[in-house]
């Protein structure tokens, strides 16, 4: 239950922030790319969750 809606998300978070962060670095926007970066260890952070969840509940 927790494991599927929790890696999709964190898989779409990391997906879009190196999205923003690759234009942001293209457009040489650097706020952008701070965004992408936020995005981006946001997704790893609930991955790991996501894997500490599957662990425990097995």
């Amino acid at each position: 239950m927790f494991r599927g809606k929790y890696r999709e998300r964190a898989w779409w978070s990391v997906f879009i922030g190196l999205l923003f962060a690759f234009s942001g670095s293209y457009m040489h926007f650097n706020p952008m790319i701070i965004v992408g970066a936020l995005f981006a260890t946001f997704g790893v952070i609930l991955l790991e969750y996501d894997r500490r969840v599957a662990k425990w509940r097995s």
